[in-house]
């Protein structure tokens, strides 16, 4: 017999890097990794070689992804769900669902438990266990758009319904939603739902929503039908890829809209709705708004919200699927997917602008003094906390028996943005007697202080001057300027354009004269916006590539 003196094959490099260079000879201890002698019942073992962090790495988050464990991406960060026991109603708990950022630490206890790790020790010549090393979390997660993870887009602690339909109401995460359920074992909703769904099904179900709802003093039907897709809505959200903010004013504070949104919230997450205040600056309410929704929590509710609403991320978190968010204290813009439902509540509430297309009102009116006075036979929030999973039922069963005749009414019913949601929601409520909610959205155009604004400028420019004559701002400051003759000596004759002064000087911020760059902001972005039947269009340029503007004709 020959012994084989030969270096043993190595084509990874992997004795090189435990300094094992000549194969084992006669009365040499043999520095060949030996298995580990105490078996684990982890189905990975990791053995961590110098030279192969990335390797090692790659493998690591593997074995994270092959366990199991509720690990997902979101923007820029890894996060797990988190559940927290929260105070419902009366002595009551719940679970709040919502998302937290895994860093190194969390990350390294996770890899701790997803893979045995061990190293070569050369004094004992033998694979030992080591702690997953911290340079491996790091790296995993430096790897940010690269990542096996799946991605999340919230999560919820209710059955709701997937885009084609079906019913999620299994545990954990599910790929055609890209929700993380975290199933409540209590709530056994699937008991009180029809197997052979029918319209009377739904009709029985909208009037258990309706008895509810019924001492809240809506002014109009309109105003219920708004409210009652409100309550829905954050059920079957699974299926709807983006939803109209629903907003809930009144005159008066303590006529109910708060509580409102309390009732909504019980029935979706089991607890009333938490709440976050409008900040007096955009600036400052964006920041808050960020945080809840890369938080992800499936309702985000505005409150008190005392005069207009409006501003770029509202309207972009309420329209767009995936929104671009900046975290607070960076600078980096991160994308995310949004799966929360919007409510916004107020005394004297107006929305402006673009948010006139994307919200559904509903107007409250108790026709008192002191409405939080009022006694009621019994408590909505107190009835919901009780019988949760036959209003979730309730929610659940208005729309699948919708859709399971077909959707009717579905085609007649279009909207640019939420097309989703209206089939799903809006339709079924006109389907089963309803008004249309989006019948409020109207209103809310009436009530727009930029259309309103937008709609003098026109008037006093009809008004006061020949609609084909054009002006550059520069101009139309000088002219709004411009005096009639006085009668009594010494004093100064009146504006002879005192409309478009007035309007002039408001869009320019300015007391006594007009700001021409704010002015020409100003224009430029009501450019082509129809008022009263007439557009603000520009109408050539003046010497030095100035803009004149003047009014026609839609």
């Amino acid at each position: 017999m020959s012994l084989n003196l030969d270096p043993p094959a190595d084509p990874d490099g992997y004795w090189e890097s435990l300094g094992v260079t000549n194969s084992p000879k006669l009365g040499v201890a043999d520095k060949r990794p030996k298995p580990s002698k105490t078996p684990t019942d982890k189905a990975v073992t990791i053995k961590v070689i110098a030279g192969q962090l990335d390797k090692v790495a790659t493998k690591g988050e593997q074995a994270l992804v092959d366990s199991g464990m509720p690990i997902y991406q979101r923007g820029q960060s890894i996060v797990r769900p988190i559940l927290t026991e929260v105070p419902a109603s009366r002595g009551r708990t719940t679970l709040a669902a919502g998302l937290s950022q895994i860093g190194a630490a969390a990350l390294t206890d996770r890899l701790c438990q997803a893979a045995e790790w061990e190293r070569f020790d050369k004094r004992s010549a033998d694979w030992v266990r080591i702690d997953p090393p911290s340079a491996v979390s790091v790296t995993i997660l430096s790897r940010n758009g690269l990542w096996k993870f799946p991605r999340v887009a919230g999560v919820i602690t209710t059955p709701t319904l997937r885009p084609d339909g079906s019913l999620l109401t299994a545990d954990g995460y599910d790929a055609a939603t890209r929700l993380f359920h975290a199933a409540d074992a209590k709530l056994d909703v699937m008991a009180h739902i029809p197997e052979e769904l029918r319209k009377d099904d739904a009709v029985a179900a909208l009037k258990k929503l309706q008895r509810l709802l019924k001492n809240f003093p809506f002014v109009t039907p309109t105003d219920e039908a708004v409210a009652i897709s409100a309550v829905i809505t954050p059920v079957i959200r699974g299926a709807v890829s983006v939803a109209p903010m629903h907003a809930f004013r009144a005159s008066t504070a303590g006529t109910g809209k708060t509580y409102l949104a309390d009732v909504a919230s019980a029935i979706a997450t089991g607890r009333p709705c938490p709440v976050a205040t409008v900040a007096k600056t955009e600036e400052e309410t964006e920041k808050r708004l960020g945080g809840l929704l890369i938080a992800a929590h499936p309702i985000i509710c505005l409150d008190n919200v005392n005069g207009e609403l409006g501003g770029d991320l509202l309207c972009q978190a309420i329209e767009r699927p995936i929104v671009q968010i900046r975290p607070l204290g960076t600078s980096e813009i991160i994308e995310i997917e949004s799966r929360a439902t919007i409510f916004a509540t107020g005394n004297a509430m107006r929305v402006r602008g673009d948010m006139t297309r994307r919200a559904i009102l509903s107007n409250l009116d108790a026709g008192l003094e002191r409405p939080e006075l009022r006694e009621f036979d019994f408590d909505p929030v107190e009835q919901v906390l009780n019988n949760r999973a036959e209003y979730v039922a309730a929610c659940l069963t208005i729309v699948l028996a919708h859709a399971k005749a077909g959707f009717p009414g579905a085609r007649d019913l279009r909207l640019a943005s939420f097309q989703d949601w209206s089939n799903f929601v809006r339709s079924a409520l006109v389907w089963l007697g309803c008004p249309d909610p989006c019948d409020s959205m109207e209103q809310a155009r009436e009530d727009d202080p930029e259309l309103s604004e937008l709609s003098e400028l026109i008037e006093a420019w009809k008004a006061e001057f020949d609609v084909v004559m054009s002006f550059t701002t520069a101009e139309l400051i000088d002219l709004v300027g411009q005096r009639l003759f006085s009668d009594e000596p010494g004093e100064p004759g009146q504006f002879k354009y005192p409309l478009m002064r007035e309007i002039v000087l408001r869009v320019s911020e300015s007391r006594q004269q007009g700001d021409s760059r704010k002015l020409s902001n100003y224009l430029r972005s009501k450019e082509g916006r129809i008022a009263a039947g007439f557009k603000l269009r520009k109408a050539g340029k003046a010497s030095g590539a100035v803009a004149r503007w003047n009014v026609t004709k839609a």
